[in-house]
């Protein structure tokens, strides 16, 4: 291919290859609806991960999107809340952007019922529950993750139970939202011993 006669034989012609990668992508999921989309969250690379996008898809209870921005790098100049739209398909039960396209009949961060200013919304809720202290210090109680500097600031032992205030947020490790503890105090000393994790 990098012979002199390829290259009069087969000239590069960019626009025709961008055409038909745009027929082999229509041709292979052209069946899947568009879905709206915004742009939420740039995420720059770490050691573990490259740099990404999120995306937020309508509905209360939709799930963010994420996208590597080496397959669409137009993505980093757009603002937050830009209407994107994307086509999706299941991959082991999660799902999995295979197109994304602007939205020009969107309008920013229509796809929450109200626009947000904020790429994430805070959202509160009470727990009661006993504490479990994990190797590495953190713990858990209700479904809500304890840090370890809250534990260790209280000297909280595993049974303790415990009552406060957790605030939903993104776990990118994860990749799944989850509560995190933003207030919490001991009840009455307890025997009760948490359930085995």
């Amino acid at each position: 291919m990098n012979q002199a006669w390829f290259a009069e034989t087969y000239p590069a012609d960019k626009f025709f290859h961008t055409k038909l990668l745009a027929d082999a992508d229509a041709a292979v999921y052209g069946d899947l609806p568009w879905q709206p989309v915004v742009l939420q969250e740039l995420l720059a690379a770490t050691a573990e991960k490259p740099a990404r996008a999120r995306l937020l898809p309508s509905g209360r209870t939709a799930r963010p999107l994420t996208v590597r921005l080496k397959k669409y790098p137009w993505l980093s100049q757009q603002p937050l809340g830009a209407p994107l739209q994307a086509r999706c398909e299941p991959v082991n039960g999660i799902q999995q952007v295979v197109q994304l396209v602007p939205r020009p009949e969107g309008k920013p961060w229509d796809t929450r019922p109200a626009p947000r200013p904020q790429p994430v919304a805070v959202v509160t809720r009470e727990f009661n529950g006993l504490l479990r202290i994990q190797a590495a210090g953190f713990g858990f109680a209700d479904n809500v993750f304890i840090p370890a500097q809250l534990i260790g600031k209280n000297g909280w032992q595993t049974g303790q139970r415990l009552k406060g205030t957790a605030v939903s947020q993104f776990d990118q490790k994860k990749g799944k939202d989850g509560w995190v503890a933003e207030r919490a105090e001991a009840i009455a000393a307890s025997n009760e011993r948490p359930p085995e994790s």
